[in-house]
């Protein structure tokens, strides 16, 4: 895929089109809502015209398309299995984003780009460690410090066998700390924990006002059985010393060190009152998309089956489902975003909103249809959720196999209520694990891919 220069220009064009066509049509976002002849709508705001992007140069070589990305991710767009994203960024305060992407070589680099002059200011230096193995998450702890996740051979010999998180300086690379959380044992013990981010995927976030560190990853672990069942650890380190937080008398994690089995695919985030936010993807018990929310100093303290999967049997590696994303709205509710073929002509996007946070039990108050796909076209992985402004911003990509169809666009508000039509951009893709996020002043989303003329491509979305 190539992308075109003039971007923006380019995506009005498209709109000026779109509106000519829906001339003859209502149609709201979804596609499945009701089309009513010789009436015309019109978008809230020109959500074509406020996306705009541009490239940095890399170091190294980019993978050159979303198909030969997708042919390297484990079992492709459609897998209910999580990938880890090749490319993640968090957000500063002064209009920067650092930026973490790992090319064809498999090396990582880390550099900040300028939002405002559009461009690399600098590249931090990470320890050697952290190209070791998969990538399991990364986050900033602030003033120019980082933490990155990492899998590495144990002691006996067991490939990928143990989770490790190191902190380090960007500017020189030197480690604050390094931290294992499991896979020390001899992997064909029972009860041995050990291939982190296998077939699943993983994530580190900060909360500088705990100082705490949440780590949430896919591993494995041996059963009575003598066999190797996938299942999510979900934890939390001391931001200055990267121990790991324990209760009782028995120092046990606070957390879940077994949180649904044969969980694939892994989101999370921090709220805004410090509790940490997961999604889940069950494949056995239970069988469902699930929601919980943790806290460092009492572990679980709430979950709900926001999606209870209808087609397939237990535990056999197929869920006709595809994790999306999700976000903390400004009202304190969360909205979600997943793909399902359950009761469907083929894999379609929903929207669904959960309220009462504050209880044991959220309630799913809202959901609603995105897409209606026909043929052999689905909604693969990739699905994002971001607030942009006073309504919800959403992303999805289109497959066809492992080909991508396109990348769409939707508003909808805060209710869950689908506004206006579906925005596609060109050559732009939405990778698995890489959550939109908003700018500092929350004027603008962003998000990040690889283009074909081996750069970066930085995409801002704004509110107004």
């Amino acid at each position: 895929m190539k992308f075109k220069p003039k971007m923006k220009s380019y995506l009005k064009s498209i709109l000026k089109i779109n509106l000519l066509l829906i001339t003859f049509f209502v149609v709201s976002c979804s596609d499945d809502a009701e089309k009513k002849e010789e009436e015309t709508v019109t978008p809230e705001f020109d959500l074509a015209a406020q996306i705009s992007s541009f490239e940095i140069p890399i170091s190294g070589t980019a993978p050159n398309t979303i198909a030969e990305i997708a042919n390297s991710a484990y079992d492709g767009p459609s897998s209910p299995y999580g990938t880890t994203s090749v490319i993640d960024f968090v957000v500063n305060a002064d209009n920067t984003i650092d930026i973490l992407y790992s090319g064809k070589d498999k090396t990582k680099r880390l550099v900040r780009t300028s939002l405002t002059n559009k461009s690399v200011i600098k590249e931090f230096v990470l320890p050697a460690r952290a190209n070791s193995g998969r990538f399991l998450g990364f986050d900033s702890l602030g003033n120019d410090k980082f933490i990155l996740g990492y899998s590495a051979d144990n002691a006996f010999g067991d490939k990928d066998a143990a989770a490790w998180y190191v902190a380090f300086e960007g500017s020189t690379g030197k480690e604050i700390f390094a931290t294992r959380i499991f896979g020390e044992i001899n992997l064909a013990e029972i009860s041995s924990k050990g291939n982190p981010g296998d077939a699943g995927s993983s994530l580190v976030k900060y909360n500088s006002k705990d100082n705490v560190i949440a780590i949430y990853t896919a591993h494995t672990q041996r059963w009575p059985d003598n066999v190797r069942h996938q299942g999510g650890w979900v934890g939390f380190l001391d931001g200055t010393t990267g121990k790991i937080l324990t209760k009782g008398n028995n120092n046990d994690v606070i957390g879940d060190t077994w949180f649904y089995s044969h969980n694939f695919d892994q989101r999370g985030m921090f709220s805004k009152d410090g509790k940490f936010y997961v999604l889940a993807h069950g494949d056995s018990y239970p069988r469902a998309l699930g929601f919980a929310k943790f806290s460092s100093t009492n572990g679980k303290e709430g979950e709900v089956e926001y999606y209870k999967i209808k087609n397939g049997a237990v535990g056999d590696n197929t869920t006709n489902a595809t994790t999306g994303d999700f976000v903390e709205l400004s009202d304190g509710n969360v909205a979600i975003v997943y793909s399902t073929s359950d009761d469907r002509t083929n894999r379609d996007l929903k929207l669904t909103i959960l309220n009462s946070l504050g209880s044991k039990t959220p309630v799913v108050s809202s959901e609603v249809w995105v897409t209606k796909n026909e043929g052999k076209q689905f909604t693969g992985w990739g699905s994002k959720v971001v607030q942009l402004g006073d309504k919800i911003l959403l992303g999805w990509n289109t497959f066809e196999d492992k080909k991508p169809i396109n990348t769409k666009f939707c508003l909808a508000d805060l209710q869950g209520k689908l506004i206006g039509t579906p925005v596609e951009l060109p050559n732009a893709v939405l990778y698995p694990a890489q959550s939109m996020k908003k700018t500092a002043d929350n004027k603008s989303a962003v998000f990040v891919s690889f283009n074909s003329q081996n750069k970066l491509q930085v995409y801002v979305i704004a509110a107004e």
